[in-house]
């Protein structure tokens, strides 16, 4: 009898519970990049990521979060979802395991843009988007970091066009 029940369950068990580990969205993106560095963490926090450690002091410090435990690596811990924020210039690194995820960002920012999708950067009205691959354990993550473009570029980018 306990079988009949279970059954359904763990069919509609996936449609039922949020995703763990859902894709973040260009809009998510720009609303951390654009956060006031006082809010920051509190935006990352929000979005399920964790504070995992923080490397670096002053002008090279980083900020470390991770979402989505993946598996371990010589003892280490991979997770599916890295941010990373480097508070002295304010930006933030959105990396993912996930090739799709990171495909699905960078075609939206090259039709919003009309690059041609063959840009590693993409300087917007507003943002700077920076498309790339690191390894970490030996794992290749694709990278995203949106940044609020600085006064000086925003000046010489209209002095261009």
């Amino acid at each position: 009898m306990k079988f009949v029940f279970a059954l359904p369950c763990l069919f509609l068990a996936p449609f039922l519970l949020p995703a763990q580990c859902t894709d973040l969205t260009l809009s998510e993106l720009q609303v951390l990049a654009n956060a006031a560095p006082a809010d920051k963490e509190a935006k990352i926090l929000k979005l399920g990521f964790d504070l995992d450690s923080e490397s670096g002091e002053g002008a090279t410090n980083t900020r470390h979060y991770r979402k989505c435990w993946h598996m371990n690596v010589d003892a280490a811990s991979v997770f599916r979802q890295v941010i990373l924020w480097r508070t002295n210039v304010n930006d933030i690194t959105f990396m993912t395991l996930d090739e799709s995820s990171f495909i699905k960002l960078k075609n939206e920012v090259d039709e919003r843009h009309n690059t041609g999708g063959n840009k590693a950067v993409v300087v917007g009205k507003k943002f700077r988007y920076s498309f790339d691959t690191q390894s970490v354990y030996g794992i290749k993550y694709y990278a995203v970091t949106v940044a609020l473009k600085s006064q000086k570029i925003e000046a010489s980018e209209t002095d261009k066009n």
